[in-house]
C-alpha cells in the first residue's frame, strides 16, 4: 500500500489576502467563502494567517475599527508549512508537535493549499491506529473546535485543546 500524500487531500479552496487589506475586509470574503480564517500572502508566498478568533480576541474586544485595521496587525506569524508532496503523516506530525490547527501547504514556497488534522483522519485513520496512540487518553477531538489533538484539556467538562482552552477560560 503506498502512503498518502498531502496533495491528494489538500483543500486548495482557500481565501488568498494581502496584509493591507482590512479586518472588515476580510470578515467580509470570510463570510462570502464561509470559512473562518484568510491566508495572509506576498506573491503567492505565505505571511501570515488571521482567524474568526483572531478579529474578535485582537480586533473586537479591543474596541478597534475593522474598517480601519490592516490584517498585518494581528495575523499570526510565521505560519507552519509543508510541501504538497509530502506524506499525510508528516503533515500529522508537524500538526500534532506544533499544536496548529492548519497546516499551509506549499509547492515551491508558494501557498497551494491547507490541511488539518480532521482532513488527515478523514482519508488516512489507519495511520494513527498505533497501539501507543491508543492507550494514550489524553489525544482526541476538541469539542469547541472540532480538530484532532494529541492532547486535550478539561474545561467545565469538555475536552479541548490548549488554543480553545485559553479562549474558553477568557469569557
Amino acid at each position: 500500500m503506498t502512503k498518502p500524500l498531502i496533495e491528494d487531500i489538500i483543500d486548495t479552496d482557500i481565501l488568498l489576502m494581502k496584509s493591507t487589506s482590512t479586518v472588515m475586509e476580510a470578515v467580509r470574503k470570510m463570510h462570502e467563502k464561509n470559512t473562518d480564517y484568510a491566508l495572509i500572502c506576498n506573491d503567492g508566498a505565505p505571511e501570515g494567517i488571521v482567524t474568526e478568533r483572531d478579529v474578535i480576541s485582537k480586533v473586537l474586544t479591543a474596541g478597534l475599527n475593522p474598517e480601519k485595521v490592516p490584517l498585518y496587525k494581528i495575523m499570526t506569524t510565521p505560519v507552519t508549512t509543508i510541501e504538497k508532496n509530502a506524506e499525510v503523516i508528516d503533515a500529522w506530525n508537524l500538526i500534532s508537535e506544533s499544536k496548529i490547527k492548519r497546516l499551509i501547504v506549499t509547492e515551491n514556497e508558494k501557498v497551494v493549499g491547507v490541511i488539518t488534522s480532521f482532513s488527515i483522519l478523514s482519508i488516512a485513520p489507519e495511520i494513527f491506529t498505533h497501539e501507543e496512540e491508543l492507550s494514550r487518553p489524553e489525544g482526541g477531538f476538541c469539542e469547541f473546535c472540532g480538530n484532532y489533538f494529541p492532547s486535550l484539556n478539561e474545561v467545565e467538562g469538555k475536552f479541548v485543546c490548549d488554543s480553545c482552552k485559553d479562549q474558553l477560560l477568557e469569557e
